[in-house]
């Protein structure tokens, strides 16, 4: 008999990946101490969802296998056959990292400077000699 562990309600089961020693600009080396960053972890198990007043289920936002990033303190850390992984809530998981073919509407391309992607940062940011008119 295989032994299981099934989030409940909105809940999902993460295991903590590894973060990079180095900044993404590969040059600055971050101590352990002053990682006050998202974490990041795959997902192991997904509740089924969250039900309103009214009985209507909405479903976490996430599936099994995918990479999500998450607050250090959140969560409650659970140890299982020697695993030890978080179980947060859904809305505790702040994005999901993934890649395709093509960037969605909505999603940030993590290789292009933030002032390409978003267009409230754009030229005006760009150009420090300009002030921003609101």
């Amino acid at each position: 008999m295989k032994r299981c562990f099934r989030a409940q309600r909105d809940r999902v089961v993460v295991k903590e990946l590894p973060l990079d020693e180095k900044t993404l600009s590969g040059r600055i080396i971050v101590p352990e101490r002053a990682r006050d960053i998202p974490m990041r972890g795959v997902v192991l198990a997904v509740g089924e969802g969250r039900f309103t007043e009214s009985g209507h289920n909405v479903p976490v936002g996430v599936e099994i296998g995918e990479t999500v990033y998450y607050s250090k303190y959140s969560g409650t850390e659970i140890q299982l056959e020697g695993t030890i992984a978080k179980v947060l809530r859904a809305d505790e998981v702040v994005g999901v990292y993934f890649e395709a073919e093509e960037v969605p509407a909505g999603a940030w391309h993590v290789e292009l400077p933030v002032e390409v992607c978003d267009p409230c940062i754009g030229p005006a940011w760009a150009d420090k000699d300009k002030e921003v008119q609101a």
